[in-house]
């Protein structure tokens, strides 16, 4: 019997992603704390029931 080969995909794009992914989402993780952080008049707490001690 001879071999199939398949060549329908090659093995490189299943290996980048590894890679690529979580950094990718690490960095867009940075984003979001950077953008949420920007916000001081906003509560976070408040969504939880803490209250604002001043």
């Amino acid at each position: 019997m001879k071999k199939v080969k398949n060549d329908s995909q090659p093995f490189i794009s299943y290996i980048i992603p590894i890679f690529v992914l979580p950094i990718l989402a690490s960095f867009v993780g940075l984003c979001f704390y950077g953008i949420l952080s920007s916000f001081d008049g906003f509560n976070f707490g408040s969504m939880y029931g803490y209250r604002r001690t001043k």
